[in-house]
C-alpha cells in the first residue's frame, strides 16, 4: 500500500521502493505519452493532479493500437 493524496505523490513513492519507476510512468513532468491512469475504474483527466483516496485502487494503463 502507499501513501499519497495526488497519481504525483503516489508515483514518487513508487520510486522510493522500486527506483526507475518513475522514469517509465513520467516524462517532461506528466504522464508518458500513450499512457493513462485509472482511480478506481475510471480514467482521471486530471493525470498527475488527480486526487486519490487512501482507499483507492489505481492503475498505470498503456494504450493499445490496433487496426
Amino acid at each position: 500500500m502507499l501513501e499519497g493524496r495526488t497519481v504525483r505523490e503516489l508515483i514518487e513513492q513508487l520510486e522510493v521502493r522500486f527506483p526507475g519507476a518513475k522514469t517509465r510512468l513520467v516524462a517532461d513532468d506528466q504522464l508518458r505519452t500513450g499512457l493513462s491512469v485509472s482511480i478506481n475504474g475510471r480514467v482521471a483527466p486530471l493525470g498527475l493532479l488527480q486526487k486519490v483516496d487512501s482507499s483507492a485502487e489505481v492503475h498505470f494503463i498503456p494504450a493499445i493500437g490496433g487496426g
